[in-house]
């Protein structure tokens, strides 16, 4: 060969017998010391002109230590994949095909969507004539992950490439019909990669952004790391449903305080009462997206008050770093964090704070605690199937029952049972007497507020009155602990006082003996209160008796119930209709070919239903292949169905409320599709809504 005409294969032929694969490496003993001047002026030149050599694993190492060594590494590489590329396009297509470490199909290891490339001479003819644009892209992992994925075995390397190649196009904007390719698998001692040629058939076509490189660069990473981000995935829906239950508790606290008065945040309070009015002026919808623009303000405030509670802004910092984990594969810059009420993907936890404020102005209220038990009294009878004007009663019940058995408690703080105490209050002006009997017990006893026996004697007076003997049984007894209290009082004082003073011995002898009559008045009281409380036990054992009997009929009309609630069940379910599912090209318009479908446009009407009841709902969208396997992103995508799981495509959540809902969902074609009958199901609480079945030509 000669020099000038044959310069370009000099080039490689020097380089190929100085590093060919088995060449005995000469050691530099100065590989560690820093980077000399010339090789960060070379090293800056290189990428200014090939910025795409920042993607290399040689760029890393150079990055994250920094010296000869791996500086002439980073070199020798951007040589390699951008420059002798650009000296003659036939001898690097030969060279990729040929080169030391190539993974070889017999002669050489070039391949294309149809597999080894059958002739290499006309590849590298095809290559050589092409008039337009030429691009030689590098797809490179470090040997450690390579191997752990896999990619170590040309064919998964080939299947990567094959179910990826329409973003490839998309990135490079060719038409996938006139884009060609060929490629080869290389292994080095500390990485392998896969170097392309690819081209437009029509000369004029082919451009190359920052923007496409970063979607060709996105695409890849979800192929190749999709397995190891199954995790990261669960673990953010996991954190997402964690954020909303801890929002909701939260909610129901702050209700619940204002419920009892004892609300502690003003601006809560006044931005809860505020959106409450506001909630009973707009018509139509109560959901976050059809409210004005001024109530969803005040939403938005709400919920941004509810993530300053420790576990909801520790939940949603957890979030948004799992969040930040899964995008910094294929983009440096993290995503900007925002507000909770921000936040697209927490649209749910506006709503819950629109359920909830309207409940409070329902005077709705839910307690855990059924069990409510005071001595005097019986049991209260369990809450009637059906709703009625009782409710209010049974609510108030549950509501009294709480507060009791918070005063009951004896590790309970102090600020609860005066919290407690309060509740018992408002019990009472709602007309709820019991409520009387343990406030006189409370002031008794010292329980929730300092002792006062007057307080207690009211209360109990007030229990009374309004027809709770147990209440007067209790007044009997506590005068009469205040009687005799007085009468030693004054025994005490006539043993001290002094015998000559007659006239006060007289009137403490007559205070006594009035003391004395009235003794004796309060026990006889007590006798006939505790007569009475016997023969109530015994209409207490007569009326159980009774509620037994009632019982037993009322099982016996359980079963026809339960029929009747099978029938309802099945009303209840929704149902869809006009069901379409329409294949797309990279341009949105109808793709007429399989090869072309880049997207799968899929829309469903959810029909109207007024016994089904309203809130969000998941819906599981499941597409089948004519070989009766499920499109899907991972295999971790799964729900319930009859006794069984079933794998998912798509999962969308709305926000039903009983009217007819149009619902619009996409599938992005990432995997190979071919001709023939494919099934599109619907799920939705575990039913089957909905079915249809298309063709794919």
């Amino acid at each position: 060969m000669k020099g000038g005409r044959d310069s370009a294969r000099l080039a490689h032929r020097t380089r190929y017998f100085a590093t060919r694969e088995g060449v005995q490496l000469l050691k530099d003993d100065n590989a560690h010391l820093p980077t000399t001047k010339k090789q960060q002026q070379y090293i800056r030149r290189l990428l200014r002109s090939f910025p795409e050599a920042r993607e290399l694993p040689e760029h890393e190492g150079y990055v994250s230590s920094p010296n000869r060594q791996t500086a002439f590494e980073l070199i020798a590489q951007i040589h390699e994949d951008f420059i002798e590329p650009m000296d003659s396009r036939e001898n690097y297509l030969d060279y990729v095909a040929n080169r030391p470490g190539v993974k070889s199909m017999g002669e050489h290891g070039l391949w294309d969507a149809n597999g080894k490339v059958p002739s290499l001479e006309n590849a590298v003819a095809e290559v050589a004539r092409h008039t337009g644009n030429v691009w030689t892209p590098v797809i490179s992992l470090s040997r450690e992950n390579a191997e752990r994925l896999g990619y170590t075995d040309i064919k998964n390397w080939q299947e990567l490439i094959n179910a990826s190649i329409t973003d490839i196009a998309k990135g490079y904007k060719i038409h996938p019909d006139r884009l060609r390719w060929y490629a080869a698998m290389h292994e080095k001692e500390k990485h392998i990669h896969v170097h392309m040629v690819l081209f437009s058939t029509d000369p004029k076509e082919g451009y190359l952004s920052r923007q496409g490189i970063r979607s060709i660069k996105s695409a890849l990473v979800s192929t190749i790391y999709r397995n190891d981000r199954l995790h990261i995935y669960e673990q953010k829906d996991e954190q997402r449903g964690l954020l909303r239950q801890e929002a909701e508790a939260r909610m129901a606290t702050l209700i619940g305080q204002m419920a009892t008065g004892t609300l502690q945040s003003d601006k809560l309070e006044l931005l809860v009462t505020d959106l409450a009015q506001r909630l009973q002026e707009v018509s139509g919808k109560k959901v976050y997206g059809y409210l004005p623009p001024r109530v969803k303000r005040i939403v938005d405030e709400i919920v941004d008050e509810l993530a300053k509670d420790e576990r909801v802004s520790s939940a949603y910092a957890l979030w948004q770093d799992l969040r930040e984990q899964l995008c910094i594969d294929y983009d440096q810059t993290p995503p900007q964090r925002v507000p909770l009420s921000q936040q697209k993907e927490f649209k749910a936890v506006r709503n819950m704070v629109i359920r909830e404020t309207l409940r409070l102005s329902e005077m709705h209220f839910t307690f855990e605690d059924d069990a409510m038990q005071d001595e005097p009294e019986p049991e209260e009878p369990p809450v009637p199937p059906d709703p009625s004007a009782e409710r209010m009663i049974y609510q108030r019940a549950r509501l009294y029952r709480r507060a009791k058995s918070i005063l009951d408690a004896a590790d309970t703080d102090p600020s609860e049972k005066s919290m407690a105490l309060v509740t018992l209050h408002r019990l009472w002006e709602e007309g709820y007497t019991i409520a009387a009997h343990q406030l006189g017990k409370s002031y008794r006893d010292g329980v929730g507020s300092s002792v006062d026996q007057e307080l207690a004697a009211e209360w109990f007076q007030k229990s009374a009155e309004a027809g709770n003997p147990c209440s007067a049984y209790a007044l009997g007894k506590l005068l009469l602990e205040q009687e005799q209290l007085k009468t030693q009082r004054l025994l005490e004082e006539l043993r001290t006082v002094k015998s000559s003073n007659a006239t006060e011995i007289r009137r403490l002898k007559k205070e006594l003996a009035t003391l004395r009559k009235i003794l004796v008045g309060y026990v006889n009281q007590i006798d006939s209160l505790d007569r009475i409380n016997k023969r109530q036990q015994q209409v207490i054992a007569d009326v159980t008796q009774k509620y037994n009997t009632a019982s037993q009929q009322i099982s016996t009309l359980s079963k026809e119930k339960e029929n009747l609630d099978k029938k309802v069940t099945l009303a209840a379910q929704l149902d869809v209709t006009n069901i379409r599912i329409e294949p797309r090209n990279k341009r949105g318009k109808v793709a007429k070919k399989v090869k072309d479908i880049v997207k799968l446009a899929i829309s469903f009407t959810v029909v109207k239903n007024i016994t089904a009841e309203n809130g969000e709902r998941t819906i599981y969208i499941r597409i089948t292949k004519p070989d009766n396997d499920a499109l899907t992103k991972s295999a971790s995508n799964t729900f319930s169905y009859e006794n069984r799981t079933l794998t998912y495509s798509i999962k969308k959540y709305i926000e039903y409320n009983g009217e007819e809902q149009n619902v619009n969902v996409f599938w992005d074609v990432e995997e190979f599709l071919y001709a023939g009958n494919y099934r599109l199901d619907i799920f939705e609480g575990g039913n089957l809504i909905g079915s249809q079945k298309f063709t794919l030509d």
